[in-house]
């Protein structure tokens, strides 16, 4: 009897171990402790970008992913999330993201036109992130939500509305870019580390 429950067990300690293992394939490793994330807006498609000394790939900087750095590397903290906006032919503008209480979604509104811009829910009767100056970004917490939302400069409603499905922890970027245009972007992380 016990020999049956041992070796039972046995088989099921195994099966749990390889179900295990073959689960932990499917991810991608964990970012270093030391991790901080970067991503580029409003940089051409194909365009490399150097800062701090690091180079990042032309192809998925116009993607507006994160880059995983250490944080060391580009004098940030550790978890730090990191945009980087063109800025013709001076310098960079950097901008860090505050930190998202738990439970909690962030919405950032990228505006790179020249003009400052707001977000709206899409009826334009609440208020999300107040004026954004050109070339910077606007921040905002809120509660998980599904919401439809605009994009307002000098009052009126510019490019299409965007429907945003909010979840805990996620960093959801409306994006006007020079023309107008308004999208939103979910930046995911990109797999390895520029060093």
């Amino acid at each position: 009897m016990f020999r049956r429950s041992f070796l039972g067990a046995l088989a099921t300690v195994l099966l749990a171990s390889t179900a295990y293992t073959q689960d932990a394939e499917l991810y991608a490793a964990p970012p270093p402790p030391d991790a901080a994330f970067v991503r580029f807006f409003g940089f051409e498609e194909g365009t490399e970008v150097t800062w701090q000394g690091l180079t990042f790939s032309g192809a998925d900087t116009a993607l507006e992913n994160f880059f995983v750095v250490h944080s060391g590397d580009v004098a940030a903290n550790p978890g730090d999330l990191i945009s980087v906006i063109a800025n013709g032919s001076t310098d960079p503008i950097v901008v860090v993201a505050p930190k998202i209480a738990s439970g909690k979604v962030s919405i950032a509104l990228v505006n790179l036109m020249d003009a400052p811009v707001s977000l709206y829910t899409a009826d334009k009767k609440v208020e999300i992130i107040a004026d954004t100056a050109p070339l910077s970004i606007g921040w905002r917490e809120v509660n998980p939500i599904q919401v439809e939302v605009g994009v307002l400069k000098n009052g009126e409603l510019i490019g299409e509305g965007v429907s945003l499905a909010l979840r805990r922890s996620e960093v959801h970027s409306v994006v006007v870019s020079a023309d107008g245009a308004v999208r939103d972007v979910r930046s995911e992380f990109l797999d390895g580390i520029v060093e």
